[in-house]
């Protein structure tokens, strides 16, 4: 990821573990903001302390794959917002994804032109941008999510109460508890960078769930994403 940015800003809350020592070996950009309940007011922070032409979002427990350099490529349009869709990963081993929704398309707005005036919304839970547009949903990258493989179900049952303490209605069961819903399974269609990969699989800590994929849910899979790649290419050349 560093190979792409500029800069890397870290925020932290309080962190207890040796994430801290870790982030000082890749950057002095560390910044502390005392945790209030709103995640959208930790973004906009955030984003007062970027310097660069665009900001690229991500949590800590996300890394983006191979084809990231081909999102960037398409920063100098007419765009203020680019959208990414996330890979929810279950199994580290087959890199299988959840493809059923809430879980695919999963678009994430993360790449924000730094003019100052795109700031994150008054909302505690699911923060949302405003003043955005016009934006490209590009599906030519994806960023990888590593929830359901770090955090199991009593972890995930948690997160889903503490949301709905903070803003009744946005705890979403069907995303973070995925297992009490059918779901399908395909393999993901971008992969990590190899040593990324290497580093994931070498952890046995990670957690893994059974392969729901069928020939007709892979199939479907490539159609989408081939379909829509194709349109994210017609709409950055066309600028619509």
């Amino acid at each position: 990821m560093k190979k792409y940015v500029d800069e890397v800003v870290i925020i932290e809350s309080g962190s207890t573990d040796t994430t801290l020592d870790i982030a000082r070996e890749y950057t002095d950009q560390i910044f502390f903001r005392e945790w209030d309940n709103h995640y959208g007011n930790q973004r906009n922070f955030g984003l007062s302390k970027c310097h660069g032409q665009w900001v690229f979002l991500l949590d800590s427990d996300e890394f983006v794959g191979e084809n990231f350099g081909k999102v960037v490529s398409l920063l100098n349009n007419r765009y203020r917002t680019i959208a990414i869709p996330r890979y929810q990963i279950i199994n580290l081993a087959k890199m299988l994804q959840i493809t059923t929704r809430p879980h695919w398309f999963d678009w994430q707005t993360r790449l924000i032109k730094n003019d100052g005036t795109i700031r994150y919304e008054d909302k505690p839970v699911h923060e949302a941008l405003a003043n955005y547009r016009p934006r490209l949903r590009c599906n030519l990258a994806n960023i990888f999510h590593l929830d359901f493989v770090v955090n199991d179900y009593s972890s995930r049952q948690q997160k889903v109460n503490y949301y709905e303490r903070q803003y009744p209605g946005a705890g979403y069961p069907r995303m973070y508890l995925f297992e009490d819903f059918p779901y399908k399974t395909a393999c993901v269609l971008e992969m990590p960078e190899p040593h990324v990969l290497e580093l994931l699989r070498q952890n046995k800590e990670f957690l893994s769930y059974p392969d729901h994929s069928s020939i007709m849910t892979e199939l479907q899979q490539k159609f989408q994403y081939h379909t829509r790649s194709l349109l994210t290419k017609a709409r950055s050349a066309w600028g619509i």
